[in-house]
């Protein structure tokens, strides 16, 4: 039985994601999560009183979350041409989506995973990367077929269920998809798929972003359970390490939920984040938007004046 360590370096985390490799035909995706307790579900499907699981979710007022935003802000969305469009957007300006942040980028992961100031305070929890193995023909565009018929559930009431409301998702597919054919395969709609967006964010591309669009259970209001699936396999025979003391350690953490994941030590969160930060990823360059580069430069000069 193998020790299992943390990472708390930039230097150790490098190492250890190289001795894992995609599988011939597929793609390593990653998702840094600031602490080890966070399930990796889009915020949509989460409870609106975070700590009190009774209480509802989100995803119960989906579409109607969905339709407030546009009305409310019409100009904001004068580009979008598709349900996966907007559902970007939204999630670009924080309201609760069936869509989840992932990167291409290990390192951008891994400031997430390290960053103690995201707007909630600091805390001393540990951090950890998630890494999922997509095989590359699973790989979904903003125009696909099967991102639309997924997307437009957001615009499906609570009460959607499937075959019964098909007529209406039809309907809503049809508004940005003329030439859709009456064929929906319902596989899609209670599966999980990685989309490569439109890089016309500037967000998206400083951070080499991609999303996992959660589709549904039997009711639309609940995440599809099929993530598991889309995990890394991990060898561990193939990430252990024998110390000088002759023990043997891996950086690699199986858990019950998330696969493989990698560790982030809550005391060395800050100096991952400097060590990041001279790589050229630090909060200015992910979140390229005037105000958020302006804080950063705030918070820059402050810990400057300290000195």
């Amino acid at each position: 039985m193998s020790e299992t360590k943390k990472v708390g370096a930039v230097s150790t985390f490098v190492t250890e994601l190289t001795k894992i490799k995609p599988r011939k035909g597929y793609s390593l995706f990653f998702r840094g999560q600031t602490k080890e307790s966070f399930k990796p579900f889009p915020s949509v499907f989460r409870n609106t009183v975070p700590d009190n699981k009774s209480s509802p979710l989100f995803s119960e007022r989906e579409h109607i979350m969905f339709e407030q935003l546009i009305a409310a802000c019409p100009n904001d969305f004068l580009s979008c041409k598709s349900a996966f469009d907007y559902l970007v957007k939204m999630q670009h300006y924080g309201l609760p989506t069936r869509l989840l942040d992932i990167t291409s980028n290990p390192l951008v992961a891994l400031y997430f995973a390290s960053n103690n100031h995201a707007g909630r305070g600091k805390d001393s929890s540990d951090g950890e990367v998630i890494i999922y193995e997509i095989k590359d023909e699973d790989i979904r565009f903003h125009g696909s077929d099967t991102v639309s018929v997924i997307s437009n559930l957001a615009k499906m009431d609570e009460q959607f269920t499937y075959p019964d409301g098909k007529n209406k998702l039809l309907h809503s597919i049809y508004a940005e998809k003329p030439y859709f054919k009456d064929a929906i395969v319902s596989e899609h709609l209670f599966s999980i798929q990685i989309v490569r967006p439109k890089l016309d964010n500037p967000r998206v591309i400083r951070q080499s972003g991609a999303f996992l669009i959660f589709g549904m259970q039997d009711e639309k209001y609940l995440p599809s359970d099929k993530v598991n699936k889309l995990y890394k396999e991990v060898d561990i025979s193939l990430v252990q390490s024998e110390g000088k003391d002759g023990k043997i350690t891996t950086f690699f953490h199986q858990t019950e939920d998330k696969g493989y994941v990698i560790k982030v030590n809550a005391e060395k969160k800050d100096e991952i984040i400097q060590a990041l930060e001279g790589l050229g990823i630090s909060k200015a360059t992910l979140f390229p938007e005037i105000d958020e580069v302006a804080q950063h430069i705030k918070s820059q000069t402050v810990d400057y004046l300290k000195g």
